[in-house]
C-alpha cells in the first residue's frame, strides 16, 4: 500500500513559473495599480503586503490633501 503523504514529487521549474505568472496576473487583476513590472519585481507576500500598503498610503494621501 502506497503513502501518498509521503511520496515526494517535485514540481518542474517550468510548472513554477506558470504558477508565478497565473499569480501575477491575479494580482494585476485585483489590484489595478500594480503594473506587471510592479508585480515581476516582487520577491514574496512580505513584498506583495508591503508594496499594497505603500500604495494604498499613498492613496490615502493624495485624497486628503
Amino acid at each position: 500500500m502506497e503513502n501518498s503523504a509521503t511520496s515526494t514529487t517535485s514540481a518542474s521549474p517550468q510548472s513554477m513559473d506558470q504558477n508565478k505568472q497565473a499569480v501575477a496576473k491575479d494580482i494585476c487583476a485585483k489590484w489595478s495599480k500594480f503594473s506587471e513590472q510592479d508585480v515581476s519585481a516582487l520577491k514574496g507576500k512580505a513584498d506583495l503586503v508591503s508594496q499594497v500598503v505603500n500604495k494604498i498610503w499613498h492613496r490615502a494621501g493624495a485624497s486628503s490633501a
